[in-house]
């Protein structure tokens, strides 16, 4: 009974550590986080953190094309594969207010997405 504790405690501390290290890692992470969010939000007329709201958010423009991406590696002597991907880049302007001193700016952000168009892939010429 007693080499069966010798064995498992180690065990047991050593799955404890490593939790302990994981969650660690998520708070630290949650931390990182909430203050780049924080003074992303900063008035530029008070410089009060985090206080900016967004009242109002507009799309300036949005473009739409296909491209291709590489599915598969080259592997001794095969050719690489490719796939048709649609990308939509959409830029916006987003309004801000200041929920101290009602001061309003506007900041622009963009976001693309890579959607796959299909089971579609064609191999390049070797």
């Amino acid at each position: 009974m007693s080499s069966w504790i010798q064995v498992f405690a180690p065990i047991v501390v050593i799955c404890t550590i490593f939790a302990l290290l994981v969650l660690f890692g998520i708070w630290v992470t949650y931390l990182g986080l909430r203050e780049w969010d924080r003074r992303k939000r900063a008035c530029p007329n008070c410089g009060r953190k985090g206080s900016g709201d967004v009242i109002e958010s507009d799309v300036i423009s949005t473009r739409s094309y296909v491209d291709t991406r590489q599915v598969g590696k080259a592997k001794l002597g095969r050719s690489t594969t490719w796939g048709a991907i649609r990308v939509t880049e959409t830029q916006y302007e987003d309004l801000y207010q200041c929920s101290i001193c009602g001061h309003r700016w506007t900041r622009e952000s963009a976001e693309v997405e890579r959607v796959p168009v299909s089971d579609t892939q064609y191999r390049e010429k070797p």
